[in-house]
Parts: structure tokens; C-alpha cells; sequence
């Protein structure tokens, strides 16, 4: 006899929204590919302030029996690339980190890319603090598409989310956040685990009145 001890790998994939979601989104979501054999299910958080939706995803999955593996985040003004889970997902597997996000920009014009370390002052730079692919170490990252262990989640205490003033990521005296993926990974960072960005993981951020993409 032969007895396999594979385990298929299993992801929850939250989507907060407010409501509508421009068909964009939808186009890019189906076309989004998991791991071959990953079972996947979504839990759409709708109508609620971001951080209540944040929160409640991460009580949700603590919940669930038996557990996935993986909460992916997903925002509904994101178009990621087709790859991008399949990305995320086997740098995770690696085990070095407990966080992994893709890379995106605020929608402002400069835009600005979301990925800021302590030691640096404003946002990361390409070909400064990394190399295009790179998959780098972060103290503040976005969450709208991140994957995170819901381990994480039993190493902190609840609140996981909340937004409020965030402070300012820019000791130089620049950015000031109002956000609740500060408050996030301030605790991640407290309790010693570890965030990552993936910048091979480009995603587009759409603003569905304008159609534009940053």
C-alpha cells in the first residue's frame, strides 16, 4: 500500500467592499490562478468600514474548521496579475515569512508605492533599497493584496484592524497615514514576525470613477 501524506493547500480569500465593484475587478479576479490542487473559498465582506471587514475576516478564519492555510486579502480596486497568488503563495511556502504582500501604488499623482522600512526614510526605492522580482523585508506593507498566515493572528492580541490616524512613515516629515494596515503591522512587527513585499507581484490600482490605474 501506498499512503500519501500531501495536504492540499487551502486559502480563505476576503474581499471587503463597500458595495459596487467595477467589472475590472471581476475580469481580473476570475482570471486570478491558484495552485494546482488549492482548494479556495471567498468571504465577501460587504457594506462595512475596511477595518470592521479586516477584523472580522481574521476572527472568521481563527474559526473555521479545519483551518486553511492562507487568508488572502483582497482589495476591490485591485487587478492583480494573473500569477500573482501562485507568487505569494510559494515564497510563503518557503517559510521565511509570516506577511507577504504584492506591490501597489496610492492613487495620487506622484504615486506613491506602499512598502516602508523603519531604517528608510519615505517609501522603498527600486534599484535603491531593491532590485525589481526582489522579494524584501518591510516593516509596513498593504493589505489589499497580501497573504498572511492566521497563525499570525493567535500571536496578538484583538484588535487585529483598526483605523485611525496612523503615524507619520516618513521620518523626514512627508507621509501621514489614516489606515488600518499601519495598525496591523505594528503588531506583526511587535510580536517578532515577519512582513514582506514582493515587488514581482505588480499590481494595478484601479480608480473605477476614472479609469485609471496607478
Amino acid at each position: 500500500m501506498i499512503e500519501g501524506k500531501h495536504q492540499r493547500v487551502s486559502f480563505l480569500v476576503c474581499i471587503p467592499t463597500l458595495g459596487m465593484v467595477p467589472i475590472e475587478f471581476h475580469v481580473a479576479a476570475s482570471r486570478l490562478a491558484m495552485p494546482v490542487n488549492a482548494l479556495s473559498q471567498s468571504l465577501i465582506v460587504s457594506k462595512t468600514e475596511v477595518g470592521v471587514a479586516r477584523q472580522y475576516a481574521a476572527e472568521f478564519v481563527l474559526n473555521m474548521q479545519p483551518r486553511p492555510r492562507y487568508l488572502l486579502f483582497l482589495g476591490d480596486d485591485m487587478l492583480p496579475p494573473w500569477d500573482g497568488v501562485i507568487k505569494l503563495w510559494q515564497e510563503m511556502e518557503e517559510g521565511q515569512w509570516d506577511v507577504l504582500a504584492g506591490l501597489y501604488f496610492i492613487k495620487q499623482d506622484l504615486p506613491v508605492p506602499i512598502i516602508w522600512r523603519k531604517d528608510v526614510i519615505g517609501p522603498l526605492e527600486v534599484h535603491k533599497h531593491y532590485q525589481p522580482g526582489e522579494v524584501v523585508s518591510c516593516d509596513v506593507v498593504g493589505m489589499d493584496f497580501t497573504l498572511v498566515r492566521p497563525s499570525v493572528f493567535e500571536r496578538m492580541e484583538k484588535p487585529f484592524f483598526k483605523t485611525g490616524p496612523g503615524r507619520d512613515m516618513d521620518p523626514g516629515g512627508g507621509l501621514t497615514v489614516y489606515t488600518e494596515d499601519v495598525f496591523f503591522c505594528d503588531k506583526v512587527r511587535a510580536a517578532e514576525m515577519k512582513i514582506g513585499c514582493h515587488t514581482g507581484v505588480r499590481v494595478s490600482h484601479l480608480y473605477h470613477k476614472t479609469g485609471e490605474v496607478w
